[in-house]
């Protein structure tokens, strides 16, 4: 099967889609194996074996704790039943999966009634089982439980699978819902529009895939992740609100839908294959937070020959040295895409880089006079605080030593003033001669 196939529309794309899933997509059905209690038995070529019961065709499953407990996991069904009750046991094994493509395209049935064993649904299915108007569920069933028809698990959180024989219109999923399944709106011809709670934090893979009546949605800002296939096939999906905090878009996302532009926001990082192939996109502006974009994300259309081929017309926009520019030069020389650049051109990269070594020289610079600065403050200040210190020393000295002196000067005063009246009698003496 050529990859392209899965972008047609209607029953033909259903059908290639899980053909495709089938070949490209076997870690998905095997993480959600080994989530659960039991583990796919491998045969000699790592295929497991099948075997028959009745209508039923199913594989063994082996208890993940190696207790060597077995069980079932019914991979089709060989008649056509309108009203279905899936049996718990078959062989005397317990049913309790079904597989990746079980009860595909079975436009017989109307009504499904799930055994109370069952704990895991294959990712695809009862994908386009356009006349299905209800789901039901044994008694005593610990993951999935039914309301008005719908099949749901967690609690009533999580919105398994949504009878396509109810003919939906206007889809409005209700508040504390927090999980779309897998193909849960596949195939959902009669869907006009779409409303998502605020509570959705995930959408499983191709859960809205192939809504040709879908022509708008906005995606609630608690989803970080788009699973793959999600809108693809929506022929006539032309405006799309991506959540702000959105990550990752997955292999063929929005792929075959009429997209004519869309905004990433800042925080995507990863773009799977061909998320984008197959749109009306002209171009696209692609943040630097992205690192990682698939092969044919943007810029290919289908030939007529329904092949994929590069829009050489196409234009990349991102700033230099981005995933933006890898993707655009990654059809070699002959075969880029236009690539314009939406940041700094490189010689004003080049100039700012010179520009900020120069400040950095300077900022050093700086530092280092201020140190210097600093240093010589603490110095000075230093300095002045010893000086006081050493006078007030100098003083104290020169208080002890000057009464000292005085002491000493004090007997030779004595002395000259009784030294004094000697002389005035002299004089006197001198005198009366």
């Amino acid at each position: 099967m050529k990859l392209q196939k899965i972008y047609r529309s209607g029953a033909l794309f259903c059908a290639a889609l899980l053909g495709f899933a089938a070949a490209a997509l076997p870690a998905a059905a095997e993480i959600e194996l080994e989530d659960d209690e039991y583990i796919l038995q491998d045969g000699d070529d790592d295929t497991p074996p099948t075997y028959e019961s009745g209508d039923y065709t199913y594989t063994k499953l082996e208890a993940a704790d190696d207790s060597g407990e077995q069980a079932a996991c019914i991979e089709s069904f060989n008649s056509r039943v309108t009203d279905l009750e899936i049996p718990s046991e078959l062989d005397g094994l317990a049913v309790v999966q079904l597989g990746k493509n079980a009860f595909v395209d079975a436009d017989y049935l109307q009504t499904v009634t799930l055994p109370a064993t069952l704990t895991s649904l294959g990712d695809y299915a009862f994908v386009n089982c356009q006349k299905l108007t209800e789901y039901r569920v044994e008694s005593g069933n610990p993951v999935f439980e039914v309301k008005d028809g719908v099949l749901y698990s967690g609690g009533g959180t999580v919105l398994e699978r949504y009878p396509l024989g109810k003919m939906p219109t206007d889809v409005v999923i209700p508040e504390g819902i927090t999980g779309v399944g897998n193909v849960a709106f596949a195939c959902c011809e009669s869907m006009t529009s779409l409303s998502l709670p605020d509570s959705l934090k995930s959408i499983g893979i191709a859960a809205f895939s192939d809504c040709p009546g879908l022509k708008s949605v906005v995606i609630p800002d608690g989803v970080t992740e788009l699973a793959d296939f999600v809108f693809n096939s929506c022929s006539n999906l032309a405006s799309v609100q991506l959540p702000a905090k959105l990550q990752s878009i997955g292999f063929a996302t929005f792929a075959a839908t009429a997209l004519s532009e869309v905004t990433l926001p800042e925080t995507v990082t990863t773009i799977g294959r061909q998320a984008f192939a197959q749109t009306n996109l002209a171009e696209i502006l692609l943040p630097k937070s992205v690192e990682e974009i698939g092969e044919k994300a943007f810029g290919y259309t289908l030939d007529e020959n329904g092949e994929l081929q590069m829009n050489t017309d196409f234009i990349i926009g991102g700033e230099l040295g981005t995933g933006a520019e890898q993707y655009a030069r990654s059809g070699g020389e002959n075969r880029a895409f236009n690539f314009v650049n939406t940041g700094a051109s490189a010689e004003e990269i080049e100039a700012t880089e010179k520009k900020n070594s120069a400040v950095r020289v300077i900022g050093i610079i700086v530092c280092i006079l201020l140190l210097l600065a600093i240093a010589v403050f603490v110095f000075i200040t230093g300095k002045n605080k010893k000086a006081p210190e050493q006078k007030q020393d100098s003083a104290k000295a020169a208080g002890q030593t000057k009464p000292e002196k005085a002491e000493a000067e004090e007997p030779e005063a004595a002395d000259a003033e009784a030294a004094e009246p000697e002389e005035d009698a002299s004089e006197e003496e001198t005198g009366d001669e």
